[in-house]
């Protein structure tokens, strides 16, 4: 018996599987298999219709208007629905390119049209739809990880892989990390982060560097990864990966994988466009995100800097704190510090002194000047607020490069922050008074600074 035989006996078998194949150039039926000649009504013996399938499938004298044989040539399968009358429902259609006999020959594979999912819907999308979807999904979702998580799943959903993920390089270049995953399996897509010395990945790393186009999306080959990468990607049940990488400035930042991909497999360009189109929106975000942090954080303490303090008071003019405690903070003797050791462990004296303050008080503190800060704690009992400041001036009396005067106040119901402010300034400047009154005989010329501001 012939593999064709055994083919044709395998499909004879399938009940509810409808198949035939077609000559793409005369239209003739090759072949039908059982359950097609059933729902047809021909005889099961018959095994040459003598009719185009336009003919016996769609009661035409000519070529369907509709016929997908431009899109199947192109390498894609292509799926879609049909109708016939014979048949209750829908059936949905899959078809593909056979070559027999050297003849183009369409294999056209249909059964019970299944309750809608999503899988099915991205499965029918041409290769161009689904590119633009992620577009789209990039350009209106402004979360990131809603974003991609979306586009990984459409992604997957179109290669009917297990696993399609995003792994990115960190600043060092050193190791790559899984920031974005989607599983097929959703009882596993909670994964752990997961982070990958970059030199197991360096042979295929230099496969990609020594192609003519290196964006290009390529399936790994086994000879091109180490043991310990096979080791790894075995936790994923990856047999067969589809890789693009993604890069900045002609270096390779991270990839864009799919693991056991089974349709779509020749659909390359697809994958590059959608992963250049992501990669660009991600490092359009981090831009943005570097010059949002840039705009709002003081770059010698990485404390919150005086642009966000004016914007924050601006947004308390609109909407005030239920209650507020404010802590007011200068760091004594700035100037003979300067002076005496020099701007670089005056620099340093800021650093620490600024993250002690940030330990004791929270994330809400702003650098307002060049020795000045300002703590707002939103919502917090005036008992706990006092308590936390009773705490940081007790750890200043074991460290002696904590130099603050410290000013606090608490309000509730505030109805102006500034003067609240000012309130807490006042009480800085006389514990900044006593600090210099009680340091006299070690710091004679500190007496100067206060009346300098």
């Amino acid at each position: 018996m012939q593999q064709q035989e055994y083919g044709a006996l395998v499909m004879d078998m399938l009940q509810d599987i409808y198949c035939y194949i077609c000559d793409m150039q005369t239209y003739d039926i090759l072949y039908m298999n059982q359950a097609l000649k059933t729902m047809l009504h021909l005889p099961k013996e018959e095994t040459d219709c003598q009719k185009k399938c336009y003919e016996l499938l769609q009661d035409r004298t000519t070529p369907c208007p509709f016929c997908s044989d431009e899109k199947i040539c192109t390498g894609e399968k292509y799926f879609g629905e049909v109708e016939h009358k014979n048949f209750p429902g829908k059936l949905s259609v899959e078809k593909s390119l056979l070559s027999i006999a050297d003849r183009p020959c369409r294999l056209v594979v249909a059964r019970e049209q299944e309750k809608n999912t999503d899988t099915q819907n991205i499965m029918k999308m041409a290769s161009s739809d689904l590119l633009l979807c992620c577009i789209q999904i990039l350009m209106r979702e402004q979360d990131t990880q809603k974003a991609i998580h979306e586009i990984l799943a459409k992604i997957g959903m179109y290669y009917q892989g297990s696993h399609a993920y995003i792994f990115v390089c960190d600043e060092g270049g050193r190791i790559l990390h899984n920031a974005f995953s989607w599983y097929a399996d959703e009882n596993i897509a909670m994964q752990e982060p997961l982070h990958i010395p970059v030199r197991i990945i360096e042979k295929w790393l230099h496969t990609i560097y020594h192609q003519n186009e290196p964006t290009h999306a390529f399936y790994l080959q086994e000879d091109i990864l180490s043991e310990e990468f096979r080791r790894l990607w075995k936790r994923f049940g990856a047999k067969d990966i589809l890789i693009v990488p993604l890069i900045r400035e002609q270096s390779i930042m991270g990839f864009m994988g799919i693991d056991n991909p089974r349709v779509n497999r020749t659909v390359l360009h697809m994958l590059d466009s959608i992963a250049y189109f992501v990669w660009t929106d991600l490092e359009k975000r981090r831009l943005i995100r570097q010059l949002e942090y840039a705009s709002y954080t003081d770059m010698l303490t990485g404390v919150r800097n005086r642009n966000k303090y004016l914007r924050m008071l601006q947004w308390y003019e609109k909407v005030p704190p239920k209650n507020v405690g404010i802590v007011f903070a200068d760091v004594n003797g700035m100037k003979t510090i300067n002076d005496t050791y020099g701007h670089s462990y005056g620099d340093f004296i800021i650093k620490h002194n600024a993250k002690i303050l940030k330990t004791y008080v929270g994330d809400t503190l702003y650098r307002i000047g060049g020795d000045e800060f300002v703590a707002i704690l939103e919502d917090i009992a005036e008992q706990d607020f006092f308590d936390k400041v009773a705490r940081l001036r007790l750890y200043g009396t074991k460290d002696d490069e904590f130099r603050m005067a410290l000013g606090a106040t608490w309000q509730a119901e505030p109805q102006n922050m500034k003067e609240l402010i000012l309130d807490a300034d006042a009480k800085m400047y006389l514990d900044k008074q006593q600090y210099y009154v009680s340091h006299s005989g070690v710091c004679r010329s500190c007496i100067n600074d206060t009346a300098e501001k």
